[in-house]
C-alpha cells in the first residue's frame, strides 16, 4: 500500500515580478507562463512528475524528458525540440503571453541577441532565448514572419563542432528564413 507525502510548497510572486530574474531557461519561463503564476517548489522527484503530468494532459509526449534541477544549465538535462515547441505553443495560447515575451531578448537588440541577426528581418522583431553550452548552442521562441505571423521557432544543434560560430550561424539562419517567409 502507497503512503501519500505532503511535499512543501511556496506561492511564487506575480509572473511580472519574476519574469526577467529566471529567464535563463526558457522551458522554465515558459512553464512558468503557461502554470498560471504558481510555482510549486517541491523535491526533484515530484516537480518532473508534475512536468510530465501536465505536458501529457496539453497533448505534449514526455518521452525522453530529463529534469535534474530545472535551470537549464544541466549536462543531464533533456528537452526535444517538438516538446519545447509545444510548450512554446501552449504559452502563445496563454493570457501571460505578453510576461513572456517580455523577458526574452529582441533579436538586434538587446540581451544575448544584441549583436546577433542585425541584418535580418527578424532585427527588432523576433523575441527569443538563446542557450549555449560545449557543444550546444539552442535558439527558441517567437518569429514574425514577413506578414506578420508568429511562429515558434526551436532549433537546437548538439555537435561538437557547434562551437566557434558553426552552431549560432546554424540557429540565425533558421530564424532568417521564418522571417523572411510570405
Amino acid at each position: 500500500m502507497s503512503r501519500s507525502v505532503i511535499m512543501p510548497t511556496r506561492r511564487s510572486p506575480s509572473h511580472t515580478g519574476i519574469a526577467p530574474t529566471f529567464s535563463s531557461s526558457i522551458i522554465c519561463a515558459a512553464w512558468r507562463t503557461v502554470s498560471c503564476g504558481v510555482i510549486v517548489l517541491t523535491s526533484r522527484v515530484m516537480t518532473s512528475s508534475t512536468t510530465r503530468a501536465w505536458l501529457r494532459a496539453n497533448g505534449i509526449s514526455d518521452a525522453g524528458l530529463v529534469i535534474e534541477n530545472g535551470s537549464g544549465l544541466s549536462r543531464l538535462e533533456r528537452i526535444s525540440p517538438i516538446q519545447l515547441a509545444g510548450v512554446l505553443r501552449i504559452a502563445q495560447k496563454s493570457n501571460w503571453l505578453p510576461e513572456l515575451q517580455s523577458s526574452l531578448p529582441i533579436a538586434g537588440v538587446d540581451g544575448t541577441l544584441r549583436k546577433r541577426l542585425k541584418d535580418s528581418p527578424a532585427a527588432q522583431r523576433a523575441r527569443l532565448k538563446t542557450g549555449t553550452l560545449n557543444g550546444v548552442v539552442g535558439l527558441a521562441g517567437y518569429v514574425p514572419d514577413a506578414a506578420g505571423r508568429q511562429h515558434v521557432v526551436v532549433v537546437m544543434v548538439n555537435d561538437q563542432r557547434a562551437g566557434n560560430g558553426n552552431g549560432r550561424a546554424i540557429t540565425d539562419a533558421v530564424v532568417d528564413w521564418v522571417a523572411r517567409l510570405q
